[in-house]
């Protein structure tokens, strides 16, 4: 009964932490039908609800109660190997999902633990990312991997095979976007050495999509990633070199002639808050770097490069989340730099309260649980507004760009001239 399960659901909901009581026995049956139900999933509808029930109570019971967290894992992973082993395909995306949330939860311990070490290497199989419902909740539990324990993964030598996971995700139409996010996780979360030992070839699998079948979502998700590189020490301006030094061992000045005919036009595209907020950091740090302006190559290209973050800072009336074929809608920002890096790996208590399978990502090969939530990852969480953000980027080299900013049209010169001197 659909409308029973869906009661249980908002009872959960409605309750959060005030379950606490009646969690183990909650879980405990929840268990069993999900058990019983396995044996033949027949009703959609039951099953998203039984399985936002069961995200839900997981979310509230752990968050409140740190021993609920282990009791989760043993009453449920028996069950998911029962439904891996049996092939439900129907519950697949469900599984990883609520695998995702539980590794999240292990957060700030001691890197990943054993029973999920021993998981990651069926996961990478490519018999589970053929079928294009499993790949979404597969992206996001391999950036829960990353989160709890991206330098164990790049120390174990894990990170080759999710990259090729990457390069897989990225050689779609349908699927560019997954691979990007699945790549910013890699560079948020894994060491700076080992991105920038594999960066290269990153950019170089990128550079080719772009030459061979470019389109308006993959650049503009390809302008957002070099700008999240360049964000990698923000103060610093690290993460610009890193970025230089792998596009000029591709090519000496690539990315002059790449911003010139290919990136430029799409920064003012980018869409979602952090995701524009990233972009302007991250390209504003490029034009204030030494690296930049002292470079015939670059220099000249100053004028340009303000013009489109002008536009985009001007621009109040784009859209601030990105559509459903893109990805999700993006959170705010958080002056907390250690929680805003690591960031949320669960859904808004607004969003739970008026949570419906019709407003959810609810499909017959993939549903997505509003109970889980996306993990947002934010490379410069000390900067919380771009405009004011860009300016103190610029003031630094104010002189050194003057020239380029009197040759910007009035409105844009009057707003890079204001945001730099407040």
């Amino acid at each position: 009964n659909e409308y029973l399960m869906k009661t249980v659901m908002r009872i959960v909901l409605a309750t959060r932490t005030n379950i606490l009581p009646l969690a183990p026995a909650a879980l405990a049956k929840l268990a069993a039908i999900l058990t019983e139900v396995s044996k033949n999933p027949s009703n959609p509808r039951f099953n998203h609800f039984m399985f936002e029930a069961i995200g839900a109570l997981a979310r509230f019971s752990c968050a409140a109660e740190g021993a609920a967290l282990a009791q989760f894992e043993a009453t449920l992973f028996p069950i998911f190997q029962g439904i891996l082993q049996g092939d439900v395909v129907e519950f697949m995306p469900y599984l990883f999902q609520i695998l995702a949330q539980l590794l999240s939860m292990h957060q700030g311990g001691t890197g990943l633990p054993e029973a999920y070490v021993s998981l990651l290497p069926p996961l990478l199989q490519p018999a589970l990312w053929s079928a294009q419902g499993n790949i979404p909740a597969l992206v996001r539990l391999l950036q829960s991997f990353l989160q709890v324990g991206g330098a164990q993964l790049a120390a174990n030598g894990q990170l080759e095979p999710v990259l090729g996971v990457f390069q897989r995700l990225i050689a779609s139409r349908t699927n560019d976007h997954h691979g990007f996010n699945l790549l910013l996780a890699i560079t948020q979360f894994a060491p700076p050495a080992a991105l920038k030992q594999y960066l290269k070839p990153i950019l170089t699998l990128c550079l080719t999509r772009l030459q061979a079948s470019r389109t308006a979502k993959f650049t503009r998700n390809f302008v957002h990633y070099a700008a999240s590189v360049m964000c990698i020490g923000a103060q610093s301006g690290a993460g610009v070199d890193v970025f230089f030094d792998a596009m000029d061992s591709i090519q000496p000045n690539l990315m002059a002639t790449l911003l010139s005919n290919v990136l430029l036009e799409a920064v003012p595209k980018v869409i979602g808050r952090v995701e524009r907020k990233t972009t302007v950091v991250g390209f504003g740090l490029m034009v204030a770097s030494p690296r930049f302006q002292s470079a015939p190559a670059y220099g000249p290209l100053t004028t340009a490069v303000l013009d489109q973050l002008a536009t985009m800072l001007m621009d109040t009336a784009v859209k601030e989340t990105k559509s459903q074929a893109d990805a999700s809608a993006a959170p705010a920002s958080s002056e907390d730099a250690a929680a805003a890096a690591a960031a949320s790996a669960v859904a808004a208590d607004e969003d739970l309260d008026s949570l419906e399978v019709e407003a959810s990502e609810y499909q017959a090969s993939y549903a997505k649980l509003a109970t889980l939530g996306d993990i947002k990852i934010d490379p410069c969480p000390q900067i919380v507004n771009p405009a004011a953000g860009l300016g103190q980027i610029l003031r630094p080299v104010q002189d050194q760009i003057s020239a380029a900013v009197q040759q910007l049209s009035a409105d844009k010169r009057q707003f890079i001239t204001s945001i730099v001197s407040n």
